[in-house]
């Protein structure tokens, strides 16, 4: 991709000659800055103008954008770094639409493309059903083509014509009664083309035939299909295959609840999907990919960029199909370290390997393959749970294993065995399928299966080579609860695969190269090359000339740990919200705990002697309690009560529903959510509690909440991977106290922050945050302010313009609040 200079300048007022599309135009639109002003003009009328936070967030994108087309044969180092923006832009700051206009206002002035990244379904709706539409009004009125906007999700969130004409067929009683022999024939007619290699060169006549025919067929099927199934099938065979609007339906447009089984009986595995289709042209899947090639600015979720990092391949970034991308914008940015980690897991089990083994047996025709491999498993599974029970002892929870420690040198060999002979049987079964001219749909269906089967079998293996020795930068344990015993591994540290295989982009590679690539990815079912896997030459994909893509990571939390965890060496910008003058009119109360008068009792709250005291639990619970009963009070209600555990929680509704006068909810009952927050929200003086499920998402402005009451800091249990975490950043790879306070806190924070954030939802709320963990302030006996944990605290409570800890102090502070809206 040749370099482009880029150079946005300041908006003056005047008018600006742009060269775009076909020729030159004059236009009032001369920087991102000038098209956020029209956007939110269009939005809001005249007298509308940008939030301080959204504009300066808006320049500092525009900025980034810039620096990383301006040379773009520069690779990324440590003398020129990734062109990076951290933002912390917290609710009310408007930060969609502040990074929408320079992605849009590149793509109509320079050509540039944009892909944007959330993990929440309502904000992909959200930037592209409200935001979208503003900026380009305001890209047309002044004189820009405007920017085409797409969202694009995975294969399986879409319907797959194929799986699901396989499906209905599946789901069909065929045999019942010869009056159905016509259905048998449209079957017969509709499917056999999909084995067929010669008509699958066509595709465009055969999707033809079949996008009119699909509704019809199953309309003549609604006799012969189950209840549950039906009303999906038909939808699914409309709306679900319906690509002709703006956007490609998928299957969060169901307007019912969808059974997982059903779901998954009309869906495609991306790695599962053939590589030739006569059904292409009407596939919703493959249509959104084509739109996302067209397009200027690609909305996605994290999960891509995860999957793209964990299995290095180019999923989105650098994707032929997609074409180059110039930048990235990551939305909820905070969450996408922990979901590639997810990404970049995986678990072997006995119950794990059962399922795959009955699966497998159900596939093979032939007898005596299927008992082996059901025998073989059977010897896994023994010899798995006896080796890994004896590792793991009595103890529930997780082990972490020691680094010169072979978990699977009781059964690997056993493994081995099975998989060998497993695979073995399942390629022989498939080949023997591939020899037909045609498969019926039964058949076709059983080719799939056995193509899932195989890649699942390979998958397992891999796990199992990741758990084998301890590698830097991954975690391994053996985790025991209810179910049994699994062996476990995941990534760490994605930084590093981040910053190469999502944060860099790649020009495609010589297509004899690829070609070769396809050949050796053909090949990789073949174990013995698996041992390699990890330490493999860079692939083909990334063998092409790279260039560093402008990363734009802003969310309303960003943890301290977060430039180390993404691998972006900048520090992070805090941009103005429109509520920070309701936060500077709200309180925080923490109590403090000394035995000195005006703090609680250090025995009231703590075991232990001296200066070896601990806050404990059960002393806590009863005390807090108590203390929450009083702010409630108060308050008059209007409150959200956030437990750390589903036992606190109980038992805070248990007892403030015995001694208060107000409605007392939780999340226990059996109303479901929705039905909770409407009846919390219809009654101001009710009171909610809830676990950590509703520290995020939960949105109640005005007086029906205005006091947020945590029991504890929502700290997670200790665990591998995030002593894993810990341990990298120990200067000698053995973390400390100083670094698990470090992961451990940081984490805890941003759940804190969001838990805290559920009381200021509109510029004109008001009220108080009450954590009643007596580590947090300032003042008290039990808070350590040398521990990285403290500063990350003392942030949260830093926008609030009153800090209390004193109960007594809370309880008036409240009272008076509670007087002056009319509740005394």
């Amino acid at each position: 991709m040749a370099a482009t200079t880029v150079t946005e300048k300041p908006s003056t007022g005047a008018q600006a000659t742009s060269a775009v599309g076909a020729g030159a135009h004059t236009s009032s639109i001369e920087s991102s800055s000038d098209l956020l002003a029209a956007a939110v003009d269009h939005k809001l009328g005249a007298k509308g103008s940008p939030r301080r936070g959204q504009q300066d967030l808006c320049d500092d994108v525009a900025d980034v954008m810039s620096t990383s087309i301006t040379n773009r044969s520069t690779a990324v180092t440590e003398t020129a770094p990734q062109p990076a923006l951290l933002g912390r832009a917290k609710t009310g700051t408007g930060k969609s639409l502040g990074y929408l206009a320079p992605a849009m206002f590149h793509a109509a002035k320079y050509g540039h493309r944009t892909v944007v990244s959330t993990k929440d379904l309502a904000l992909q709706r959200q930037i592209v059903d409200q935001d979208a539409p503003h900026i380009n009004a305001a890209l047309d009125q002044g004189g820009y083509d405007k920017s085409a906007v797409t969202v694009l999700k995975g294969f399986s969130n879409y319907v797959c014509p194929r799986s699901l004409m396989l499906s209905v067929t599946d789901a069909i009683d065929t045999t019942a009664s010869t009056k159905h022999s016509s259905v048998v024939d449209g079957i017969e007619r509709l499917t056999a083309p999909l084995s067929n290699d010669d008509e699958a060169e066509s595709t465009d006549g055969y999707a033809a035939f079949v996008k009119g025919r699909m509704d019809k067929f199953v309309t003549e099927s609604q006799g012969l299909l189950d209840e549950p199934p039906r009303d999906f099938y038909t939808w699914a065979t409309t709306t679900g295959m319906d690509t002709s609007g703006p956007n490609v339906h998928d299957l969060s447009d169901y307007p019912h609840a969808l059974p997982t089984p059903v779901k998954l009986s009309a869906t495609q595995q991306r790695t599962d999907c053939p590589a030739t289709c006569p059904l292409a042209a009407i596939c919703p899947p493959n249509i959104s990919r084509q739109r996302a090639a067209d397009a200027d600015v690609i909305v996605t979720n994290h999960t891509f960029l995860a999957i793209q990092a964990a299995v290095d391949a180019p999923v989105i970034v650098s994707n032929k199909t997609i074409g180059p991308i110039d930048h990235l914008i990551i939305d909820e940015a905070h969450e996408l370290p922990a979901i590639t980690r997810k990404q970049a897991s995986g678990a072997v089990s006995s119950q794990i390997i059962g399922k795959l083994a009955s699966t497998v047996s159900k596939l093979l025709d032939d007898d005596e393959a299927a008992d082996k491999a059901v025998h073989a498993s059977s010897v896994v599974r023994d010899l798995m749970r006896t080796h890994l029970g004896q590792m793991m002892g009595e103890e529930t929870g997780e082990l972490t294993i020691d680094e010169d420690t072979d978990p699977t040198e009781g059964f690997r060999a056993s493994f081995d065995n099975w998989a060998t002979t497993t695979k073995n049987a399942l390629l022989a079964e498939k080949s023997v399928l591939g020899m037909s001219e045609t498969m019926s749909p039964v058949q076709l269906r059983r080719s799939d299966r056995l193509a899932s089967a195989i890649r699942q079998l390979a998958e397992l293996r891999g796990v199992l080579i990741q758990a084998t020795e301890h590698r830097p930068g991954r975690a391994r344990w053996i985790a025991k609860d209810d179910s049994g015993l699994s062996l476990n591994t995941s990534a760490v540290g994605v930084a590093k695969i981040l910053g190469e295989r999502v944060f860099t982009g790649y020009e495609p590679a010589d297509p004899s190269d690829l070609a070769a690539q396809a050949a050796e990815d053909a090949q990789r079912g073949d174990f013995e090359d698996d041992e390699d896997q990890e330490a493999r030459d860079v692939p083909f994909w990334r063998q092409g000339n790279s260039y560093p893509l402008s990363v734009t990571c802003v969310s309303a939390t960003l943890p301290g740990t977060f430039p180390r965890d993404i691998g972006l060496d900048t520090d992070a910008i805090d941009y103005a919200s429109v509520f920070d003058d309701a936060y500077a009119a709200s309180a925080f109360f923490s109590p403090r705990v000394s035995n000195d008068d005006g703090g609680v009792d250090l025995d009231k709250l703590c075991r232990g002697f001296g200066r070896r005291k601990k806050l404990d639990y059960a002393k806590h619970r009863a005390w807090s309690i108590e203390t929450m009963t009083e702010l409630i009070r108060a308050n008059g209600g209007s409150a959200l009560v956030l437990a750390t555990s589903a036992q606190g929680g109980k038992a805070y509704a248990h007892a403030l529903r015995s001694t208060l006068d107000v409605p007392v909810y939780d999340q226990w009952s059996s109303a479901g959510a929705s039905v909770l927050r409407h009846n919390f929200t219809s009654n101001e003086s009710s009171v909610l509690v809830a676990t950590r499920g509703m520290m995020t998402g939960l949105d109640v402005p005005g007086d029906a909440l205005s006091l947020v009451i945590i029991d504890r800091i929502p700290r997670a249990p200790m665990n591998a991977v995030d002593n894993a975490r810990a341990d990298l950043i120990s200067s000698d790879g053995v973390s400390g106290f100083l670094e698990q306070d470090d992961v451990y806190g940081s984490d805890a924070a941003v759940l804190l922050e969001q838990a805290a954030g559920r009381l200021i939802r509109s510029i004109t709320d008001t009220g108080m945050v009450a954590l009643l963990d007596p580590r947090i302030s300032p003042k008290s006996d039990l808070t350590n302010k040398r521990n990285p944990s403290y500063r990350y605290y003392k942030q949260i409570i830093k926008p609030f313009g009153t800090k209390l800890s004193s109960t007594d102090d809370a309880v008036s502070w409240l009272a008076g609040q509670s007087a002056q809206r009319g509740r005394s």
